[in-house]
Order: structure tokens, then C-alpha cells, then sequence
């Protein structure tokens, strides 16, 4: 499918805001069709940035010299800013749920510390992400949340050194980079620690495809708990009605591993036959939002955020020190589904 020409504009005006900040007042901008090759776009997408830009007076255009940063656009302490790009997931990520919201905040919260100004950044898609962000005019960029189909592009800009980069990953760590990883073993050992701790002895898991290290996880708190797993128990997100009522019936199960729109399925299906919560049966859920208080996981989100911007800072000022942490694990916020 081809990239939409929103995306395309809004690649392009990122990259005309960064030029006001760092760009020679004198020298001209490239061509228009110098811009069109570099970002992959049609001319008409160039100029119709340009011409915006110009409305907007970050650019000024000269008769027969090109298109020129507007010496007046930005205040001379901006200018003296750095530019930390910040790219979410696959960078066409709806900011939808509670996590997404908890890592916003804790960005916008952290970089008040630093000397620089923020670019969100929207590219167009898989194929041309690595020249989006190689092409930006950053000064640094934090990626949180990397698709594991991205990490190539990581690791990539890490070792081509296109500019400063560190990223947050949750399914599988990069090669190379500087990086925090939150493995979902630990999670899923977590969520079954904290059940087993409670008084569970039957414990459901519902599985996620991309993350199957949490089931791991949820195996190695029974092992240690000294209960043997139950592969019966171990079920697949969509799970039919008659298939829990079966497995509630022969397991007497008094605790569930569950997963987002899995939570509000179990509590449904428990208060539907008369299964008290907490008192029958204790849940644990992941981090978003609901019309209930289950006891959920959460990221450490200010943890993360706060060491992947010293991380950049240091980097973008030539101090480098390697990060690759997998070391964090998840707090839990008790609810009203557990004891």
C-alpha cells in the first residue's frame, strides 16, 4: 500500500521546523526536487510544505535564489536548543490507552531538565523509516516501544551512527544499541508471584502471541511455588465461553493471568455464574484502561524515560557509556480483584 500524503507532509514540515532551529539564514534549502528524491515524495508534496512554511514564516522565499530559514522565525535561546526527537512504536501509533498516556507523561515531565525542545516524529511506514529518521535533522531520537519488525532500523542507525538513538523495547532486545528491555518472563513471573503469594492454587494464563517468554515466566512461579503446570490452563486470548466454563468447572480455578480485554471477558463470565471477586477468584491484568479497579502491572515508566534521556544526553554530548539494561521489572498496583 502506498504511504498517504499526510504522512509525507508532516514528514516534510518536521523536517523544515528543525532547519529554522539549526539551518544558515544564508545558505538556500535544496532543490525541490533534491527534496522529493531524499524523502521519497512527489514534488507537488514538497512544495505545497514549502509554500506552508512560508505562510507560516518559518521559511522566507527569495525571486530565482530558492527557499531560505527565516532568521526571525525562532528566539536565539531556541536556537542554541538541541532537537530530541521522539518516535512511538512504528511513528503512526494512535496514542490510545493508559500505558501510551503514562509514557507521554513521563517524557514531557523528563525532558523539562534538559536543554532541548521536542519533535514528535511521524514517518510513513516500514519501508521508509530508516531514511526518515537518518533525514530528520535531529539532534537525538528516543524510540519507545520499538516494533520488533523495526529493530533492524535500530540497530542500523546505531551502527552507521546517523545520529544518536536509544530505544525502549518489550518483545525482543536489539542486537546492538543503547536500550532498556523489559522482558515478559519477568512479567509474567510476576503477575504468578503475586496470585500464588495471595493464596492461589489454580491459576489461569491467557497467552499473547509476540510474548511467549511471559508464559515462561508464568511456568517458572508455579515451578517455584512448587505446583506443577497445567497445559490446560494455559489458554489463547480468544477464549469461548463454554471452553472457561469447562475449565472453571474441572480445575476449581481461583486465579487468572489475564490480558486487557481478557480481564473484562473472565470478570463478566465469573459474575455471570455467581463467582465472587476477590473471594472466589483473583485476577491480575496489564496496564490500560477500565470501568473497574483490577490490580493491574505497570511499567516503571519514569525509571525508563529518566535513564534513556541521560542515556541521549550523554551521547548527543560525546560522553557515551553503553546501556543495555534488562534489569527492570514491573510495579503492581493493587486493585479491588485481589485480596
Amino acid at each position: 500500500m502506498a504511504p498517504s500524503n499526510i504522512h509525507e507532509y508532516i514528514k516534510l514540515r518536521q523536517h523544515f521546523i528543525n532547519l529554522t532551529l539549526h539551518a544558515d539564514p544564508e545558505c538556500p534549502l535544496p532543490s525541490e526536487r533534491t527534496l522529493a528524491e531524499t524523502f521519497g515524495v512527489a514534488r507537488k508534496t514538497v512544495r505545497r510544505a514549502l509554500e506552508d512554511m512560508v505562510a507560516g514564516n518559518y521559511l522566507i522565499k527569495r525571486p530565482r535564489r530558492g527557499y531560505f530559514v527565516n532568521p526571525l522565525s525562532m528566539r536565539e535561546d531556541e536556537r542554541r536548543q538541541k532537537i530530541v526527537g521522539l518516535l512511538f512504536r512504528n511513528g503512526m501509533h494512535a496514542l490510545y490507552n493508559r500505558e501510551d498516556a503514562c509514557f507521554m507523561e513521563a517524557f514531557f515531565r523528563e525532558i523539562r531538565r534538559y536543554d532541548a525542545c521536542v519533535q514528535l516524529i511521524m514517518t510513513s511506514g516500514t519501508e521508509m523509516i530508516y531514511s526518515d529518521i537518518a533525514n530528520s535533522g535531529l539532534d537525538g531520537l528516543v524510540w519507545l516501544g520499538v516494533p520488533p519488525g523495526h529493530t533492524a532500523v535500530f540497530e542500523r542507525i546505531h551502527r552507521e551512527g546517523a545520529l544518536p538513538i536509544v530505544g525502549f523495547f518489550d518483545s525482543v532486545p536489539p542486537a546492538c544499541g543503547n536500550y532498556i528491555y523489559m522482558d515478559p518472563f519477568t512479567e509474567g513471573y510476576q503477575k504468578t508471584k503475586f496470585l500464588l503469594d495471595r493464596g492461589c492454587r489454580s491459576i489461569l494464563f491467557v497467552k499473547c502471541p509476540r510474548l511467549e517468554r511471559s508464559h515462561d515466566g508464568y511456568f517458572a512461579a508455579l515451578k517455584e511455588a512448587g505446583i506443577a503446570p497445567n497445559p490446560e490452563l494455559l489458554v489463547d486470548e480468544e477464549l469461548p465461553s463454554e471452553q472457561l466454563e469447562a475449565l472453571f468447572r474441572e480445575h476449581a480455578v481461583d486465579g487468572a493471568v489475564v490480558r486487557f480485554h481478557q480481564a473484562d471477558r473472565v470478570r463478566e463470565f465469573a459474575v455471570s455464574r455467581g463467582i465472587r471477586i476477590p473471594e472466589d477468584l483473583q485476577l491480575i491484568t496489564g496496564c490500560t484502561c477500565y470501568d473497574w479497579e483490577p490490580t493491574m502491572t505497570e511499567k516503571p515508566f519514569a525509571a525508563i524515560v529518566s535513564r534513556l534521556l541521560n542515556q541521549l544526553w550523554n551521547e548527543m554530548q560525546h560522553q557515551d557509556s553503553p546501556l543495555q539494561d534488562s534489569s527492570l521489572q514491573w510495579n503492581i498496583k493493587a486493585g479491588n480483584s485481589t485480596r
